[in-house]
């Protein structure tokens, strides 16, 4: 499993002067390691129940999942040392989903919402500048245009989470997933909220 941006890595520069650089004929990036395929696991919402439940069962198998966050909910300050230590020690990533998860309603509140989100991971992540993934929370007031957001995006160095696979555990099964990006060589995700409990739940044997 691998993290969103990871994928992106091979685009890095790398320190090459455009102008003095010769560059050969393009070629589509392969999957990182030269896997078949690529899946990213995503949890929103700083939920309780991805610290207590899935973060270990990650962890002992050796995967490494996206978890995008919202530092302004009090769930995020219960577990604060697990999001801002644990989680980048053991090799996941951290993505922005806003401060609040409370939606927007002016490009200044958007503005915000992203910005505060961005500055938070600075602080946990470091000044390094990186690419950063983003995903638009859902069931909140949440109308802007592509032209709108795209200079925060730039700015914030984030990269949009799209296509998202949210699933109904009772009528599929997320191995399925995995497995049509197997068949495909494609990359895919499989995006969850709570873990054993809180909304929106996917039960752990799952």
């Amino acid at each position: 499993m691998v993290s969103i941006v990871s994928a992106l890595a091979c685009l890095a520069s790398g320190g090459h002067d455009p102008a003095t650089t010769t560059f050969g004929k393009p070629e589509i990036c392969k999957f990182y390691g030269g896997a078949t395929a690529a899946v990213s696991l995503q949890f929103d919402d700083s939920m309780l129940s991805q610290i207590d439940n899935a973060v270990p069962l990650l962890n002992a198998r050796g995967i490494r999942a996206t978890f995008f966050i919202n530092p302004a909910r009090p769930q995020h300050a219960q577990r604060r040392a697990a999001w801002e230590v644990e989680l980048p020690k053991a090799g996941h990533e951290l993505g922005n989903h806003t401060l609040h998860h409370s939606g927007a309603k002016s490009v200044e509140g958007v503005t915000k919402e992203i910005d505060s989100c961005s500055d938070y991971l600075v602080s946990v992540l470091g000044p390094k500048t990186r690419l950063v993934s983003f995903a638009t929370p859902g069931g909140v007031p949440w109308s802007f245009t592509h032209d709108q957001l795209d200079p925060i995006f730039r700015k914030n160095h984030l990269v949009v989470a799209e296509r998202r696979n949210f699933f109904d555990e009772k009528t599929t099964d997320p191995i399925s997933i995995v497995q049509r990006a197997l068949d495909n060589g494609s990359a895919s995700n499989v995006c969850m909220h709570g873990t054993g409990g809180e909304w929106l739940s996917t039960s752990l044997p799952t």
